[in-house]
């Protein structure tokens, strides 16, 4: 596991970094229309389909090289032979989604079920600082949610880093195998075309 971190600790950078800027995006998107009738929750669908579709293609962009790479290392016997390592690239990329998913739902269950207690100010006020927190940090799928369920579930936050992850471990794999899958054939060889 150290090797892959260490080998792909760039694309990691990348990820998180295109992350953020997805979220700033989703959230310009999404903030103007968060409070329409039920007829713009298809526009909000629509554009958060796009959000996360212009997403997995900036994913595929960042690692299908870094799949190829690796290949190449292990050819050279410089590292060991890894199809599956862009799934733990994709998990290390995706741990802030995974920390701020696990404690919203901690403590959204934990406000649900001490609401009518005088402790549950508290765990109101905390849970308001991490809905603000995960709702600025997944902003790329604001959209999807919001036209999808309405209002904003938490167990929805849970499956939200399986995304990345997949399509990390995907491209990676493409990458690894020299295939493609967004990729145009290459100009420089004519059996691909």
């Amino acid at each position: 596991m150290g090797e892959i971190i260490k080998s792909n600790r760039h694309v990691i950078g990348k990820l998180i970094l295109t992350h953020l800027v997805m979220t700033i995006f989703g959230t310009m998107v999404f903030l103007p229309f968060g409070n329409l009738s039920a007829s713009g929750a298809l526009f909000l669908g629509c554009a958060g389909a796009v959000a996360l579709i212009f997403y997995i293609y900036l994913i595929d962009v960042d690692v299908w090289y870094a799949g190829a790479e690796h290949k190449l290392r292990a050819d050279a016997g410089k590292s060991r032979p890894n199809i599956l390592a862009g799934f733990a690239v994709g998990f290390i990329a995706a741990l802030p989604d995974i920390v701020i998913g696990a404690l919203f739902v901690v403590f959204q269950l934990l406000f649900d079920y001490y609401e009518s207690y005088p402790s549950g100010i508290v765990y109101q006020g905390i849970l308001s600082v991490i809905q603000m927190i995960n709702l600025l940090w997944s902003g790329m799928y604001m959209g999807i949610e919001y036209a999808l369920l309405g209002t904003m579930s938490c167990w929805y936050h849970l499956a939200v880093p399986i995304i990345p992850i997949t399509f990390t471990g995907i491209f990676y794999a493409l990458g690894y195998s020299g295939s493609s899958f967004l990729k145009p054939p290459s100009k420089n060889n004519p059996d691909k075309a």
